[in-house]
């Protein structure tokens, strides 16, 4: 902060701002005390928690790349926290209709950023938090939107392998439509205004980049969902949760097995 042989210089650190970022962990904590969750298996949603939030106690600013996204690190903190929460809660959407639970999932993701973002901003709220909340915004978008929809492709037959590959492919998809649209627009406007034809030489080309990018941006989204995802399939705790917002036949039994048509009703043998 100063030259090595100048004067010393006098850095306020208020340590508590610091320490704010633990709003994240101790919100989760104090979910996990609630009575549906006070059993030892509900504890596995800290180690997402836990593995993600770490990033953000370490100062990465001498890393050039790393000072330039840092609201990247942010944002999939803010996603990790408010995916515990919302797995955490999910238990009072059990008896809903599946719109309704899915409406109130939304709003617990909703409301489970704001504070995430309070969190990660410690408490400095300004502008530097709407890239923060764009990019959680399009993650929790993306993530539910593809478990329902992966819930519905999965909805006359039913396997936690099927499931999780379809996610996937809901993703991916979804991303490059998502690329894909801009750009095309941009073409078409383009190329209007000029007064020319619509150039599509380097079209191969360009649908090749955006597929790889929606691959990689699918990769990294399903990589942050799937340990929330592992919890829903294969915990006792979390399966019925999961089960009472996507409704997929099967997954409130104990069984990994294939569910077909024929045998829907097992999904509500209770």
């Amino acid at each position: 902060m100063g030259p090595e042989e100048g004067p010393p210089v006098a850095y306020c650190w208020p340590f508590y701002l610091h320490m704010v970022r633990l709003i994240l962990a101790l919100a989760v904590v104090v979910l996990l005390l609630r009575r549906p969750n006070r059993v030892l298996g509900a504890w596995w949603v800290m180690l997402p928690v836990v593995l993600f939030l770490l990033p953000g106690y370490f100062d990465f600013t001498q890393i050039n790349l790393i000072q330039y996204f840092s609201f990247l690190l942010d944002s999939v903190a803010v996603f990790v926290f408010a995916m515990a929460c919302l797995w955490l809660l999910a238990d009072t959407l059990e008896g809903r209709a599946r719109m309704t639970a899915l409406a109130l999932a939304l709003l617990v993701l909703l409301l489970a950023g704001c504070v995430g973002m309070v969190g990660v901003s410690a408490l400095s709220l300004g502008l530097v938090l709407i890239p923060v909340g764009i990019v959680y915004g399009l993650l929790a978008c993306a993530a539910l939107g593809a478990m329902a929809l992966a819930g519905v492709a999965c909805a006359r037959r039913y396997s936690p392998m099927r499931y999780l590959v379809w996610f996937f492919m809901i993703l991916a998809v979804g991303v490059l439509c998502v690329m894909l649209l801009p750009t095309g627009v941009s073409l078409v406007v383009r190329a209007m205004i000029a007064g020319e034809a619509l150039g599509l030489g380097d079209l191969p080309t360009l649908l090749a980049q955006y597929v790889l990018s929606a691959f990689i941006v699918a990769l990294v989204i399903f990589m942050l969902a799937l340990p929330y995802l592992a919890l829903a399939i294969w915990s006792p705790v979390y399966r019925p949760r999961f089960y009472a917002v996507f409704r997929l036949p099967g997954m409130d039994s104990g069984d990994d097995k294939e569910y077909t048509g024929e045998n829907l009703e097992i999904g509500n043998h209770e």
